[in-house]
């Protein structure tokens, strides 16, 4: 699920920031390209911890910006199919429960749901009664879930996920 690895990246650098605190203003300007973004290859980027290398920045014509290829560790969120996790509930439809994990958001349809799960009609808020334990899930909701699949690309991450199974489903705290 977490993993550490070492990516480059070139960084822009404006002409304001050459001089004396150039290198501080090259890690901020890193940290606030790369820290939460999402790559089709690695998944959702969490924090940058060490920048390696840095090589000599290149003046850019036109613009005097200068570019410096910057290597650094960081590290990145990839679930992969059949994980258990622990996930709040943020929406509850008729169709199932959206629920997130971190930046992730796992949809878990009815049909992922055990049969004794009934969507409840008459409540207040929309709800999952389970009428052999007489658990609720709602929004805010902890339930634990196994990932069946997950989509990715460079704009998000998004899964589908079930609470079918021995030790998924409302977690024990939320009872």
């Amino acid at each position: 699920m977490f993993f550490e690895i070492t990516q480059t990246k070139d960084v822009l650098l404006h002409p304001r920031n050459f001089g004396k605190k150039a290198s501080e203003e090259l890690l901020k300007t890193l940290m606030k390209e790369v820290a939460g973004t999402c790559t089709a290859r690695y998944g959702y980027i969490i924090a940058v911890t060490e920048v390696k290398d840095w090589k000599k920045g290149l003046i850019q014509e036109g613009t005097g910006h200068a570019v410096f290829p910057v290597t650094f560790t960081c590290i990145v969120m990839r679930p992969f199919k059949g994980e258990v996790f622990e996930a709040r509930v943020t929406n509850v439809t008729r169709m199932g429960i959206y629920s997130e994990i971190g930046p992730m958001v796992v949809l878990v349809s009815k049909q992922q749901m055990p049969p004794s799960i009934a969507y409840d009609e008459a409540a207040a808020t929309a709800q999952f009664i389970d009428s052999e334990d007489d658990s609720i899930i709602t929004n805010g909701t902890i339930v634990r879930l196994r990932i069946v699949g997950v989509r990715q690309d460079a704009t998000g991450m998004f899964a589908v996920g079930t609470i079918k199974g021995d030790y998924l489903g409302v977690h024990e705290e939320d009872l």
